[in-house]
Formats: C-alpha cells, structure tokens, sequence
C-alpha cells in the first residue's frame, strides 16, 4: 500500500506538471508569431541523431571577448552616440568665438511711366500732369520725359564680424550640459562593452559546456535505457517492485528532457556568441535549420522492450502457464 500510495502522489505530481508544460506551450507560439510577424503552425524539432554544430573557432574565450567589445552592435551604436556628443561640445564651446559673416544684397527699383511723367511736368514749369497723356500746351521736352521711366540696380557685398561680449550665461549652460550629456555617452559606451564582454563570455561558456554537457547525458540515457530494461526483467523475476520500474522510467525521460534541452542550448548559445560579436549570417541560420526535421521520431517516449526471459523455476515447473513470472505493469505511458 506504501508503494501503491507513493505511485500515486508521483502520478498525481506529473498531471501537475503536464498542465503547466501544456500552458507554456500553449503561450510560446503566440511569442514567436510577434517575432516572425504570422502565425507558426507547426514547429520543426531536432532529427534524430543529428550532430550538433562544431565547436567555436578560435578556441580562446579572450579572443571572442575583444571582438564582441569592438564590433558588437550596441558597442557600436553607443560609440556614435559619444562622437555626436562629442561634436555638439565642440559646437556649444564655439559660442564664446568670434563669427564671421558674408553678406551680400541685390536690389531692384523702378520708376514708371507716371513719376517720370511727373517729373517731365515739373520740368517744364508745372505743365505735365503727371499722367501718361500730357496736358494742353505741355513744352515737347517734358512730354518726351513724361513718356520715360527709369530703373535702378543695386549691389552689396561685404564682411559682417560678430564679437561675442555676454549672452547672460546661456553659452556656458549649454556647454556644461553637453559636457553632462558626453559624459554620459561614455558611460554608456562602457556598459555596453561589458554587456557584450559578458553576453560572449557567457555564450562561450555555454557552447563549451553544452557539448560537454551533451556528451554526459547520451552516456546518461543510456545508463538509464539500462537500468529500467533490468528493473523490468527484476519485476518479470520477481526482485523488483512496480514502484522501481516506475523510477526507472522516471529516471530515463528525465535523462532524455535533460538531453534535448542541452542540445537546443548549445544550438542557441552558438548564435548568441557570434551575434555578440556581430558575425552572425544567414549561412548559421540556415545551417542550424538543416538540422531541424517535422517528423517526429518519437524518441522522447520510446520504451525498451520488454525482456521475455522465463523464471529460473521454469525447468522445475515443467507446466505451460505456470512460469513463475507476474504481469509486467503497463509502461505504454511513464507516471
């Protein structure tokens, strides 16, 4: 009953689990289609057997360190952001100096047919009438003005200096500000380079560790393939109970988690170190696609078969259907 009642507690624990995992499935297409910007149907996984990427090149973590603090993005990004500020000082400062000014200026007037009419009037002794028709008795001489109109060009060209005295310290409030704002320009640069200092620093590790880390858990999954064929060839036999078959299976899938989850980390992590180093191309991405299949192998929560070897008392027993062997419990779904 002890055993019986311990099966359950696990049963009901995995339920537990199975929801949760069906939730957070349930959520990541959602964050995928706003990254992709369309809904996603199906999600290809790993093949089976499919070899993981090599491992970085160089092999010095230091190396990949001071390429991501040169020519990762963000670094770059604030590297420009502290040159303008820079400029924008340099012009600030350049309000207390002298400033010199070309000017030039064209200008145009005329004086039509009317003022000069006026003016061919006065001329001749008050006669002209301004208008263009001249008045009875107008001299010929100030009708002939009265019929002109004149125009006048002028041109200036010139230096213009402006010396600065006192703008009621305006010019030196702008120069502490953008002194303030270069400041933190450069302290944004430098969090940047730690950002992509640590970001390849850890993909680094992470892909190094990963390969590592893979390598021990297909050791892992095997060791465990093992041991739940003897605990169910133990339960056929009579040495073993239900609960260390269910154990066993427990310990195999979780050996199988661990390991599908190493190897999308590793995958995953040799992105990240060369995006913090601004190296990665569509090549790396459709070299890691080629590694993906939509068929699902089924690896995941395949069982072992189950061991057929008779009971050692089946010589003795000499009676078909008396082996001395219990129902093997049913491991079609692990608990």
């Amino acid at each position: 009953m002890t055993d019986t009642n311990e099966a359950q507690a696990k049963y009901d624990q995995a339920i537990s689990q199975e929801i949760a995992a069906q939730n957070d499935l349930a959520v990541k297409p959602a964050a995928l289609q706003q990254i992709v910007g369309h809904p996603v149907e199906q999600v290809d996984g790993l093949a089976a057997g499919a070899p993981l990427l090599p491992p970085p090149v160089p092999a010095d973590i230091n190396l990949w360190v001071d390429a991501a603090t040169d020519a990762n993005y963000q670094v770059a990004l604030k590297q420009i952001a502290l040159e303008t500020a820079q400029r924008e000082t340099s012009k600030t400062k350049a309000g207390h100096l002298p400033t010199v000014d070309l000017v030039a200026s064209r200008s145009r007037s005329s004086l039509g047919a009317a003022g000069a009419g006026n003016f061919g009037g006065n001329f001749g002794g008050g006669f002209g009438s301004g208008a263009n028709t001249p008045a009875p008795g107008t001299p010929a001489l100030a009708a002939e003005l009265g019929n002109l109109g004149s125009t006048y060009t002028n041109s200036t060209i010139g230096m213009q200096v402006t010396i600065p005295i006192f703008a009621g310290g305006a010019t030196q409030s702008r120069v502490r500000q953008t002194l303030a704002l270069e400041d933190q320009a450069a302290a944004d640069l430098d969090t940047a380079r730690r950002n992509a200092a640590l970001s390849a620093r850890q993909a680094f590790l992470g892909v190094m560790s990963g390969l590592a880390q893979v390598r021990a858990l297909q050791t892992a999954e095997r060791s465990a393939n093992t041991s739940l064929e003897s605990n169910l060839l133990g339960y056929q036999v009579g040495v073993r109970i239900n609960i260390d078959v269910l154990n066993a299976q427990d310990q195999l899938f979780s050996a199988r988690r661990d390991l599908a989850k190493a190897r999308y980390d590793t995958l995953i992590n040799s992105l990240k170190l060369k995006a913090s180093t601004a190296n990665l191309t569509d090549q790396d991405v459709l070299q890691l696609s080629a590694l993906l299949s939509p068929v699902d192998d089924g690896s995941l929560t395949a069982l072992p078969q189950v061991p057929t070897v008779p009971h050692p008392g089946i010589a003795a027993k000499g009676a078909a259907g008396k082996l001395g062997r219990r129902t093997m419990p049913n491991a079609a779904a692990p608990q």
